[in-house]
């Protein structure tokens, strides 16, 4: 069973009984009473991330009609605050539907993270929402019906303050001690999102960071008998001759990860260097060779099906000067002919510029 069929699942159940639903709601204004109050809720916010809890877009709330505040989520102090962050599980344009989750924070009138929503993109084509996570107190946990979810992301760690990642960790109430699934995430302030161009670089803009995921097989994800991938010196290079998009990482128990996403819209991976994997369950049939986007679906000369998924995106005070960097990446692969399972790799990238 994947990853998303789980949560999908959980979402049904809680919509037909013991959830909470976002869908509809309207949240507060973020108007800090005070500057104690702010900073009350900047501390409680620095235990789920280490993005800034209020970033200054320079434009005045008064200038901007109420559709385009309300489009951009501008705050009536001429703010963003946290609720303004999407998180995203799966790029959209190349991935599979059913995996595209996406979040947002709540957040109360002091800017405060008090939940988080998820909507199941692939039945919420109208950007509304599934649930709310509430979260508990001041704690990095959120509550979900009979289940719970943590937010283990890595982005501090970088120095990155308008984008972050990691991981979603759902926990079933009852075992705390072992994660029913852990799902890769990776975003940030959408009004700090830009689209480089490669027109303005004299130079390749390296972004440097941290790659981290897991594989293993799709059956046993919810089990977690899976592989933990980790590399701390990943890199994303966005090329200025082709605009193209490579994130290049090494796991030291794993094969060397290149993943491309082309300016014309393919996609690519390649994985080498595999002969330190210990257990061949982890080791994919294509094994150093290369898998386009467009092999997705079709059956490669070894029987293997393909499923390919990179998105990246950038952040910053303007297109010409990214600052920081997120990418997600999913590829799975059928065993083959005779075994209808599959094996499913999922990372996530966040990296800065120096």
């Amino acid at each position: 069973m994947k990853k998303y069929v789980i949560l999908s699942s959980v979402l049904a159940l809680a919509a037909c009984g013991g959830g909470s639903s976002g869908g509809g709601a309207v949240d507060p204004i973020v108007t800090p009473t005070n500057a104690a109050a702010f900073e009350r809720a900047a501390a409680s916010n620095k235990e789920v991330t280490g993005m800034v809890s209020r970033i200054q877009k320079g434009d005045s709330y008064a200038a901007i009609g109420g559709a385009a505040r309300a489009a951009t989520g501008m705050h009536s102090d001429g703010a963003y605050y946290l609720d303004n962050v999407l998180f995203q599980s799966a790029d959209k344009e190349f991935g599979d539907p059913r995996d595209d989750f996406s979040f947002h924070f709540k957040t109360d009138e002091n800017g405060k993270i008090i939940g988080m929503y998820v909507t199941d993109d692939a039945t919420k084509e109208d950007g509304s929402v599934d649930e709310l996570m509430n979260r508990v107190g001041d704690e990095n946990k959120f509550d979900f019906d009979d289940a719970y979810g943590k937010l283990n992301l890595l982005g501090a760690q970088l120095g990155m303050k308008y984008s972050d990642f990691g991981f979603l960790e759902m926990y079933d109430a009852d075992d705390p001690d072992h994660a029913m699934f852990i799902m890769p995430i990776a975003g940030g302030y959408e009004a700090k999102n830009v689209t480089p161009n490669k027109d303005d670089f004299g130079n390749d803009v390296v972004f440097n960071g941290t790659a981290v995921g897991s594989v293993g097989e799709a059956s046993t994800a919810v089990e977690g008998d899976r592989l933990t991938l980790s590399d701390t010196a990943a890199t994303l290079t966005f090329r200025k001759d082709s605009g193209d998009q490579v994130l290049s990482a090494k796991f030291d128990n794993w094969y060397d990860v290149t993943a491309t996403q082309y300016h014309d819209g393919d996609a690519q991976i390649k994985f080498a260097n595999g002969d330190h994997i210990k257990d061949d369950k982890f080791r994919f049939q294509s094994d150093g060779a290369t898998v386009n986007a467009f092999d997705t679906g079709k059956v490669a000369n070894n029987s293997a099906q393909h499923l390919l998924s990179v998105g990246f995106e950038y952040y910053g005070d303007s297109a010409k000067d990214p600052r920081e960097a997120t990418g997600l990446v999913f590829y799975s692969q059928e065993n083959g002919p005779t075994d209808n399972d599959s094996v499913d790799f999922f990372m996530g990238f966040g990296g800065a510029r120096k």
